[in-house]
């Protein structure tokens, strides 16, 4: 049967003698001989017609079932260089038809993410700066793990132009080997950012916590953190011998099973982002505040559950596409959650410290909004109007202390003037 057919496009192709079908021939013609059986399948699976060589091309070009079905034939049967051929050989057959792209997708959650933590850590920064006039290792740490989403969503952006978010048979040849060297870069990145804005979290909780046996469990936890993350980012980095061997596919090299880093990296991802919710609800418990308050502060600390869902997630594509040959087009959902991942873990984790000025901005501009009331009242009673706008400045900001009175007491008087302010 495919003989048969191979023959009849073939026999179509010389006796129709039009563009197209000459690029048909040209494509049968310097198709490897691997390649031929993977485009008979092709045609046959997607019932095109093979007496007319403008039908057989406009069904083949816009059939992407067929398509992934050559392309996987083509990448279980060949060489990597009979895969370059015959992928090339396809897209130029192919060129004047429209071609799906995931690549706005792309670019719309690298530019959120950028936007997003940059803003919040940023203003995360200058609040305590202007608290404090300094900024203490869990802003630092967050800062860092910004800075590296920054990095990483820019070559998010840069692959998404080189065809990222495209079917593996659209994109250029010429970009494959920079869009494998991204992909390898985004990887090791990812895990860093991970692991900084964990680290920030568990630091910031030591820092709002003085308890020593809380303490004793955040350096449990932080060394895991590091440990795990430490070594997920060296599996990552010396996956194949040699490195090369990672996007020079020309080179036969000896790499490990990256599904298998997948699955275990998000699987201990979620575990840590799940031991980070549990891990201060103890500390909370003791504050010394009504139910709604502590409520109020174990919501703040909660939201990282949030990133907890993202990493779910994440897993389940991991899993529906670990065996995929369109990775430039199926992964594009693995790489806009792990942005989105790792943006709620930096936003998470920077929502406490931004509490009190927030707070302050809001009184502000309550206080601002009904100034000319307050005012009325104040000419009218003879009492000046006591504003809350300026309690929070009063407010110190915590730092480690030797009894735990100082934070819990810090705790305790910013939920309650937040509280005070309120109309």
């Amino acid at each position: 049967m495919r003989s048969e057919a191979l023959l009849t496009i073939l026999l179509a192709c010389s006796i129709v003698g039009t563009t197209v079908a000459q690029s048909i021939a040209d494509l049968l013609a310097e198709l490897p001989s691997c390649g031929l059986p993977c485009i008979e399948a092709g045609v046959i699976s997607a019932a095109c017609s093979v007496t007319n060589t403008t039908l057989l091309e406009g069904c083949l070009c816009t059939n992407n079932t067929a398509l992934s079905s050559m392309s996987t034939c083509v990448q279980t049967s060949c060489q990597f260089s009979d895969q370059v051929t015959t992928v090339g050989l396809l897209t130029t057959t192919c060129a004047d038809y429209p071609i799906p792209s995931r690549v706005n997708d792309i670019r719309a959650a690298a530019a959120a993410a950028l936007a997003l933590s940059v803003v919040v850590v940023s203003m995360r920064c200058a609040a305590r700066v202007h608290r404090t006039g300094r900024m203490w290792s869990d802003d630092w740490t967050a800062a860092i793990a910004a800075l590296l989403l920054a990095v990483g969503a820019s070559l998010e952006l840069a692959s998404a132009q080189l065809g990222f978010g495209l079917h593996y048979w659209d994109v250029a040849v010429a970009n494959a080997t920079v869009l494998l060297q991204m992909f390898y870069a985004l990887e090791i990145i990812y895990t860093w950012i991970k692991l900084l804005a964990k680290a920030s979290i568990v630091v910031l909780y030591m820092r709002v916590f003085p308890s020593r046996p809380f303490h004793m469990a955040c350096y449990a936890c932080l060394c895991y953190c590091c440990l795990s993350g430490i070594s997920f980012s060296f599996a990552i980095a010396f996956q194949c011998q040699p490195v090369s061997a990672v996007w020079n596919r020309f080179i036969d090299g000896k790499c490990l099973d990256v599904n298998a880093i997948g699955y275990a990296g998000a699987v201990l991802s979620i575990f840590e982002d799940i031991v980070l919710v549990l891990l201060p609800i103890p500390e909370l418990r003791k504050l010394q505040i009504s139910s709604k308050q502590r409520a109020g502060v174990g919501l703040m600390f909660g939201l990282a559950s949030f990133a907890t869902i993202t990493s779910i997630i994440r897993l389940n594509y991991i899993v529906q596409f670990s065996n995929t040959y369109d990775t430039t087009y199926d992964d594009v959902n693995t790489v806009v959650w792990s942005m989105i991942e790792a943006t709620c873990i930096i936003v998470c984790g920077s929502l406490p410290p931004l509490r009190p000025w927030v707070g302050n901005l809001l009184t502000a501009t309550i206080n601002t909004a009904t100034k000319g009331r307050d005012q009325g009242q104040s000419d009218s009673f003879g009492k000046p109007n006591t504003s809350s706008a300026g309690r929070f400045s009063e407010i110190p900001e915590p730092g480690l202390s030797q009894n735990g009175t100082e934070l819990t007491a810090w705790t305790a008087t910013v939920w309650s003037e937040t509280n005070k302010s309120r109309p």
